[in-house]
């Protein structure tokens, strides 16, 4: 008797581990990030996927030290490790790489200031969102679930595996986030995965050093980890997912090795710190390049779902089915079984 209560049981918790309460849900924290692959290694994050598909970035990641110009040409990944190629990239008009001056803090303070710049895709993302789930199994049935105090379908959200981020005009978190997909430490290999860390403002003086009279143009950040190259381009974000600043340069730090991974502090009374350019101070150039109007570029969008099969019973009249019976069948089959013997 044992055997056969054991045996139904064992139905049972196969029967409910294929039900549909068990969607996977995205697994994807920062669905706006982007990967710049060609001409090298950078972050970015996508501001627009409609009617263009922009990206913003830091100007020397698409820059060409030879000619004194940007790249036109190179690529990106993002989402579900999906590639594109640029349309077209446009750096700041004040941008310059190499100023003429023999004051270094000059050529620091303008190299970084206007270390922005947007890349145009060739196709919109959204094109393609229908088409990239296999890895995470996201179909219309997973979102779905049974309520069962309620006694009615309920629908969990659906996360779009490429999403765009607002700006931030703010200045009102002490608490950031940090991401990219540079080397992993010094002399270590690039990341595989997305890597994230723990940021703050510094108000320090002596870190905030010849950007004083710009601190509206750049966040001064401190970090619980080495951000290293390959990081450059990616974004400082807020709890609320806002974009505050895109990473452009690492001070008071060297190389310690080469080819060059992460940096190291090059004095032992001053942390390192990041200095990341603030989208909100060039929103007017921005909104110009995109055509996007700067309400929309500093307003989060809402992620929309495709329809699923919870929107396709809403939208009859039948009300949704009943609770499913396969579950229950062991239960059943085990009751008439005792009842015979």
């Amino acid at each position: 008797m044992l055997y056969w209560f054991l045996f139904f049981l064992f139905c049972t918790l196969i029967e409910n581990s294929h039900g549909i309460s068990n969607g996977t849900a995205s697994q994807h924290r920062h669905p706006y990030f982007v990967t710049l692959i060609q001409p090298r290694l950078c972050g970015g994050v996508f501001l627009s996927l409609a009617p263009e598909a922009w990206i913003l970035t830091a100007a020397h990641c698409v820059f060409n030290t030879d000619r004194n110009s940007s790249s036109p040409d190179g690529h990106v990944r993002y989402g579900n490790h999906r590639h594109q190629s640029f349309h077209h990239v446009v750096v700041h008009p004040k941008y310059r790489h190499n100023v003429d001056t023999d004051d270094d803090d000059q050529r620091t303070i303008h190299a970084t200031i206007y270390d922005v710049a947007l890349i145009r895709l060739a196709r919109l993302p959204e094109d393609e969102d229908d088409h990239d789930n296999d890895d995470d199994d996201d179909d219309d049935y997973s979102s779905i679930y049974y309520h069962a105090m309620e006694g009615n379908y309920k629908q969990k959200p659906r996360e779009k595996q490429v999403q765009t981020i607002a700006i931030s005009t703010t200045n009102a978190s002490s608490s950031l986030e940090c991401m990219g997909m540079g080397a992993t430490g010094v002399g270590a290999p690039m990341a595989s995965q997305l890597m994230t860390a723990a940021c703050e403002r510094t108000n320090s003086t002596r870190a905030i050093g010849i950007f004083k009279p710009y601190q509206d143009a750049v966040s001064m950040i401190r970090t619980t980890s080495a951000l290293c190259h390959g990081d450059s381009g990616g974004p400082l974000v807020t709890p609320s997912h806002r974009l505050d600043g895109i990473l452009s340069r690492i001070l008071y730090a060297y190389d310690p090795v080469v080819p060059s991974t992460c940096p190291v502090p090059d004095t032992d009374d001053l942390q390192m710190t990041n200095v990341f350019v603030k989208p909100a101070f060039h929103l007017p150039w921005i909104s110009q390049v995109t055509g996007l109007d700067q309400h929309t570029l500093t307003t989060p969008s809402n992620a929309s779902s495709s329809p699923s099969y919870f929107d396709i019973l809403h939208s009859s009249n039948q009300g949704p089915p009943s609770l499913p019976v396969p579950a229950l069948w062991p239960w059943v089959v085990m009751a008439l079984f005792l009842l015979l013997h």
